[in-house]
């Protein structure tokens, strides 16, 4: 097994119903576990003018809600807006926060959190939770989803964002 310790590989999933699901992985020294087919959408894809959506549908026992963070890129920096609506243990919510300017640390959040996301979209936990990841920049889409009921994901990376209370 020592010869695929590192380089790109072809994986086919196929689950006991026959669906077949197919990812192209490249394990390299620097980022041990990379899924080439998601990695063009990125913080860092950005152009200026241009905007970056991150759209979260999450269904579980007792809530459906869906989540929508957009990042914009101007010429004096990153900047993020949030809202979410949906219904939890029968009670309707809905939450907003108003634009934010991003810093350093922020932006390197949102990288971490993609990086995660790739890792975590990857792998099954059989929880009864999904949530259904939609990236977007311009007309190019990747939707990643996970049932991984540990990781707080985009609840986590919004609270990094949105520190205050600010509700508009």
């Amino acid at each position: 097994m020592r010869q695929f310790l590192f380089g790109f590989f072809i994986l086919l999933f196929i689950s006991t119903f026959a669906q077949t699901k197919k990812r192209n992985i490249l394990l390299n020294e620097s980022y041990p576990f990379s899924d080439t087919s998601s990695l063009h959408i990125t913080i860092d894809s950005l152009k200026v003018g241009s905007k970056y959506f991150i759209n979260v549908e999450s269904i579980g026992c007792f809530h459906h809600s869906n989540l929508y963070l957009t990042i914009y890129k101007n010429k004096d920096g990153y900047y993020a807006t949030f809202k979410m609506n949906g219904e939890f243990e029968g009670k309707m919510v809905n939450s907003k926060f108003k634009k934010a300017k991003l810093t350093k640390y922020q932006i390197d959040s949102i990288r971490s959190f993609e990086k995660q996301l790739l890792t975590i979209s990857a792998q099954t936990f059989s929880c009864t939770t999904e949530d259904i990841y939609s990236l977007t920049i311009g007309s190019t889409k990747n939707i990643l989803k996970t049932d991984n009921c540990d990781w707080k994901g985009i609840g986590k990376l919004i609270g990094l964002i949105f520190k205050k209370e600010e509700k508009s």
